[in-house]
């Protein structure tokens, strides 16, 4: 039996509170790394939004697929650590949208040394098991988020949003 204080910290918002927060003043932050025009930036926030959702969903669904950020959603993570740097403001939006802070957790020298290991020793078994944790991923950001949100992380981004251009844009 979960105790109340349990309850309240895995209190999750609906999808549509998560995403009427507003807050210009990161939007504008962000702006100031990246040359790209408010109302594209706003949007970009629009979506960080929703994948601090599916993370916090993710957290507290168990059997969920783990969440990692793709090549092709720098922009989201870019975004994602300007919304952290307000650290008040950032704390705040987890704990009222999704009862716990929702911790971001670069890939370490450690674990990317050791996916180097795995691949040496078995490419093809690393890359199929790599495979079916993205598709799961995938089936569920469709599945939260719908068709629209999965093309324009995965398809849309990985065209625009590419390293080149985040370096093209960046002040």
């Amino acid at each position: 039996m979960k105790t109340t204080e349990q309850q309240k910290q895995n209190k999750l918002c609906s999808i549509e509170e998560a995403l009427a927060y507003k807050n210009d003043i990161i939007v504008y932050k962000f702006m100031e790394n990246f040359d790209l025009p408010f109302a594209e930036c706003e949007d970009i926030f629009h979506e960080t939004k929703k994948w601090l959702w599916l993370c916090a969903y993710s957290i507290q669904n168990p059997g969920s697929p783990k969440m990692v950020i793709t090549q092709s959603m720098i922009i989201l993570d870019e975004m994602w650590h300007t919304f952290i740097l307000f650290t008040r403001e950032y704390f705040d939006y987890c704990k009222r949208h999704f009862g716990h802070y929702i911790h971001h957790q670069p890939t370490t020298k450690y674990e990317k040394d050791k996916m180097h290991d795995r691949l040496q020793e078995n490419y093809e078994g690393v890359m199929a098991e790599k495979k079916e944790e993205y598709k799961e991923m995938y089936s569920f950001i469709y599945d939260h988020m719908g068709e629209e949100t999965l093309i324009k992380w995965f398809s849309d981004y990985l065209d625009k949003y590419t390293p080149e251009y985040i370096k093209s844009i960046r002040k």
